[in-house]
């Protein structure tokens, strides 16, 4: 229960986070806020390696967290130009579905999870698909939504994070964390040096982008943390449904207002984490 209730928190933190820095991403460039949230992320989890970090990894999983660096901090990029270009809520709701990726992982490493656990993850991604249908089915035309190729390549990435950050915390998920930001956070700031003269920023948007990267920080090492306690599908599932907290943040302080479809979507999604924290 202990990993659900950490999954459930990196939910609402990612939510929370991908929704603010959605927002700014309307008149910030992606690069901008990857590199403030990274900073921001960096010092939190500075400070909780600190505080709970015990061993340094070796070689086999400090690449993994090297990796889960470099392909999170990508697929991120992918994100956010996504929802540059296209609609906020639709962007996180592709995105979402990045748990398949371990999902196939843990799978064909295996693994087995339990009936009532399939059924909670078949309900999840049902209510993701029904909290989808009105969103995209707006346009008459059936075109994809704009931004819908960088987010299918963001999802993807993401998904690969999920699995080598669990490789790279099965000895320290703290460590393992904090590598994967060190390496993301290189990678921001050389990009941001190189191109610094295009951009003109507005330093009042740094305390949003802050509490954007804390919101992350925390948020990725509740999930690190969980993915030691439970399997990386069951975890990844539970903290994918960020995209609920996206929708309900966005109609309680834009209005947005939630369609039939995304009704149930939410009840069958809620249905689906009980399932999974039952099994």
């Amino acid at each position: 229960m202990e990993s659900i209730l950490l999954s459930l928190y990196a939910c609402l933190a990612w939510g929370g986070s991908e929704f603010l820095g959605g927002m700014k991403s309307k008149n910030v460039p992606p690069l901008m806020i990857l590199f403030v949230v990274n900073i921001s992320g960096f010092l939190i989890m500075g400070l909780a390696l600190l505080l709970f970090g015990e061993e340094m990894l070796d070689a086999e999983h400090f690449r993994y967290a090297a990796v889960a660096g470099v392909v999170g901090i990508i697929g991120w990029w992918c994100v956010f130009r996504a929802m540059s270009v296209g609609s906020i809520g639709v962007i996180s709701l592709i995105c979402s579905t990045s748990a398949l990726v371990p999902i196939i992982f843990d799978i064909m490493a295996g693994h087995r999870l339990s009936v009532l656990q399939y059924a909670g993850m078949m309900l999840a991604f049902a209510g993701v698909i029904f909290l989808s249908v009105e969103n995209l089915s707006s346009d008459k035309k059936k075109r994809l939504t704009a931004g819908a190729w960088f987010a299918f390549l963001g999802t993807f990435l993401i998904g690969l994070y999920y699995i080598f950050i669990d490789l790279a915390g099965n000895q320290d998920p703290y460590w393992g964390i904090f590598i994967a930001k060190c390496v993301s956070t290189i990678m921001v700031l050389s990009c941001f040096i190189y191109r610094r003269a295009k951009y003109k920023f507005n330093f009042s948007d740094f305390s949003v982008l802050f509490l954007v990267g804390a919101m992350d920080g925390t948020g990725c090492i509740a999930f690190g943390v969980a993915t030691t306690m439970a399997l990386v599908s069951v975890v990844t599932v539970v903290s994918s449904l960020y995209p609920i907290v996206v929708m309900m943040l966005a109609w309680i302080f834009l209005r947005e207002r939630m369609g039939t479809f995304q009704k149930v979507g939410a009840v069958i999604a809620v249905g689906g984490v009980i399932l999974i924290s039952g099994g």
